[in-house]
């Protein structure tokens, strides 16, 4: 599964994240993205 990040978002995430074994990240994530307002 690839996860597409916004390039403005891109670089605030740096480590390396598996959401295999993190889906709560991803969801967290998924949250995020729905919040940020598009332009």
């Amino acid at each position: 599964m690839a996860v597409i990040i916004p390039e403005p978002y891109r670089i605030k995430v740096i480590e390396p994240i598996d959401f295999k074994y993190e889906p709560k990240i991803l969801r967290h994530f998924t949250a995020r993205f729905k919040e940020i307002p598009r332009k």
